[in-house]
C-alpha cells in the first residue's frame, strides 16, 4: 500500500489544506521572519489546523475560537521543516545544541485579549502556544517512523510538560514559537519548544514527555 492509498495522516491534512496567504504576507514583513517564508527556505507553511472551525465538531474549540479573535491571536503561521514533509526517517537521538533548524516554527501575533497582568500576556496562554507547537511537531514526526499492521503510524500521548518562564511577555506583540525532537528511548520522544521575541529574546521554554502507544497485537 503506497501513500496515497492510505487514509490521510498529519502531514496530507496540514499541506495540502489552504494556508492563511494575508498571515504569511504579514509575517514576511517583519525581518527576523522574511528567511523562513522565502523560496529558498527549509521550511513549507502549514494549515494549522487547530485554528480550523469545523461544524458539528467541539474538538479544537479552544484553539479556533477561544485563541482565534482580533484580540487574542489575530495572525498565526505555521511552518514544518520539509524534511519531515517529505517524511525522511526520525533519527534516534540529538543530543547535544539545539538544532539550527528546528522541526516545526510557528509565528504568532498576540494581542491584549490573553493578558494577565497590565500590558503582560498571561502565563497560561504562552504555556498552551509552546504544548500546542510541541503537539504539532510530533504529529508530523510520528508520520516519519514506521506503521503498524494497520498502516497506521503509532500515536504519540503527552506524559509530561515543563515549562520556564524567562521574562514577561507584553503584549500587543509578535513572536516565534519552535520545537524539535530531542531523542527517542524506545516509547519515549522527548522534545523541545521556545518562545522568542523579535530581538531572538527568549520568553519561555518547555520540556516535554511523549510515549508512543504499544504496538498492536497482530491476530
Amino acid at each position: 500500500m503506497d501513500r496515497q492509498d492510505k487514509q490521510p495522516n498529519f502531514i496530507d491534512l496540514a499541506t495540502k489544506a489552504p494556508v492563511d496567504k494575508e498571515s504569511i504576507q504579514f509575517f514576511s514583513n517583519q525581518p527576523r521572519m522574511r528567511p523562513y517564508l522565502s523560496e529558498s527556505s527549509p521550511y513549507q507553511p502549514i494549515d494549522f489546523l487547530s485554528r480550523r472551525v469545523e461544524h458539528n465538531d467541539t474538538s479544537n474549540t479552544f484553539f479556533n475560537q477561544a485563541m482565534n479573535s482580533p484580540t487574542t491571536i489575530p495572525r498565526l503561521t505555521a511552518l514544518l521543516h520539509k524534511d519531515i514533509v517529505s517524511m525522511k526517517p526520525v533519527p534516534e537521538s540529538r543530543k547535544g545544541e539545539d538544532p539550527v533548524e528546528p522541526d516545526i516554527v510557528i509565528f504568532v501575533e498576540i494581542g491584549s485579549g490573553l493578558n494577565g497582568f497590565r500590558d503582560t500576556v498571561h502565563g497560561g496562554a504562552i504555556s498552551s502556544l509552546l504544548d500546542e507547537t510541541l503537539s504539532y511537531c510530533v504529529e508530523g514526526l510520528r508520520c516519519c517512523v514506521g506503521s503498524d499492521q494497520q498502516g497506521e503510524p503509532p500515536r504519540l500521548y503527552t506524559a509530561k510538560l515543563n515549562i520556564s518562564f524567562r521574562a514577561p511577555v507584553y503584549s500587543p506583540g509578535v513572536f516565534m514559537v519552535t520545537a524539535w525532537l530531542k531523542e527517542r528511548q524506545g516509547r519515549k520522544w522527548f522534545l523541545d519548544s521556545r518562545m522568542t521575541g523579535d530581538n531572538g529574546q527568549v520568553y519561555a521554554e518547555a520540556k516535554g514527555l511523549w510515549i508512543s502507544e504499544k504496538p498492536r497485537a497482530v491476530i
